[in-house]
């Protein structure tokens, strides 16, 4: 099995904080033990697998999430909740967070998210809906990326592991996250034997080539409205997206990390990213063989 994890620190706005290839544990659970657990839940809820929750400091009923963890396969795209399937639910989760917030999903509708409170949490309107500029890293950096992951005809048993723990130390906004921390394993078993992957020898990724698939990504959002919260990735799953099939695992991480780090230092400077390469050189680690 070849496997890599992007490790993801945000803030109270959901801003890339930092962005990096996992270097520690990867159980985000550690000191949570007086929290709530949701253990095994039942497949109506997949791909969220496990949660921790506890009491609102508002003292009103209902509970926020501290932790969770999802497993999302191919069979869990397209089949999310979009808000409006529950909107007295939804303006429950708005009402926790800032004037104008979105009620968000954890896991994104796109990959199967639910309206469940526990996959819920008041989000920055522009950060939930993509919107054009240097918002749309979760959009295109982080939701985009695993879809093209586990669609790809070339690799066997493609697997997202997806793992969030939110912090609540804004004293204004206590129900509302103002730190996250994310860790996403991107898995499969390796490459159909009778399909030819280029370029397997090379690790990275050239900035050319970023240039060109970056810019394609771009191009795809683009052409969504606006005020679309819940995209519809299938129809997007043609020619831009077929060249990421060429791709090796190490070579998809090389990309991603290079995408977000562009995001980050847009962020940053507060410009709107463009299709040019960034200063940014990662240097891929090694993936892990289970």
């Amino acid at each position: 099995m070849e496997n890599f994890t992007i490790e993801i620190d945000t803030d109270s706005d959901d801003h890339l904080i930092d962005v990096r290839q996992l270097l520690g544990s990867d159980d985000l659970r550690v000191g949570l033990d007086a929290y709530e657990p949701l253990d095994n839940l039942q497949e109506v809820y997949w791909p969220i697998r496990h949660a921790k929750v506890g009491q609102l400091y508002s003292g009103d009923p209902g509970r926020k999430t501290h932790w969770l963890f999802a497993e999302i396969c191919p069979c869990h795209l397209g089949k999310g909740e979009p808000t409006s399937n529950n909107t007295l639910l939804s303006g429950k989760i708005r009402s926790r967070g800032k004037l104008g917030d979105d009620c968000g999903h954890i896991i994104a509708c796109s990959l199967g998210g639910k309206m469940v409170e526990f996959n819920l949490f008041p989000q920055q309107k522009y950060i939930n809906r993509g919107w054009k500029g240097w918002n749309q890293h979760w959009r295109i950096g982080i939701e985009y990326t695993i879809w093209i992951w586990l669609i790809n005809p070339r690799r066997i048993k493609p697997s997202v592991e997806f793992q969030v723990r939110f912090f609540y130390n804004d004293q204004t906004y206590r129900d509302r996250p103002d730190h996250g921390k994310f860790l996403i394993k991107f898995k499969c078993d390796g490459y159909e034997k009778n399909k030819k992957v280029d370029n397997r020898d090379k690790k990275e990724i050239s900035m050319e080539l970023y240039t060109i698939l970056k810019g394609d990504l771009m191009n795809t959002i683009e052409n969504e409205s606006d005020s679309v919260p819940e995209p519809n990735y299938e129809k997007f799953t043609t020619a831009p997206v077929s060249k990421f099939h060429d791709l090796t695992s190490e070579q998809f991480q090389h990309f991603i990390l290079l995408l977000l780090n562009d995001y980050k230092a847009n962020e940053q400077q507060h410009v709107e990213p463009t299709s040019a390469s960034s200063g940014y050189r990662p240097t891929t680690t090694p993936l892990t063989y289970k």
